[in-house]
């Protein structure tokens, strides 16, 4: 089965083409689907904040200001 691609970097996502839109994490309705990586990218600074001090291995993957 083919995984949906990210509309931002164009990767493979773990998210197959047949998945409806309502059991996807991290799509975007009207646009596509990113993947987790693009997605944290897309987050306001503060949820970046809040994200930072319960999950620390994503660091790298979030763009800090």
């Amino acid at each position: 089965m083919e995984n949906e691609r990210c509309i931002i970097c164009h990767r493979e996502t773990n998210i197959p083409c047949d998945t409806p839109i309502e059991l996807r994490d991290n799509y975007i309705e009207g646009a596509g689907q990113l993947c987790s990586e693009c997605a944290l990218r897309q987050m306001s600074e503060q949820q970046v904040s809040e994200i930072n001090k319960i999950v620390p291995e994503y660091r790298p993957y979030l763009k800090q200001k």
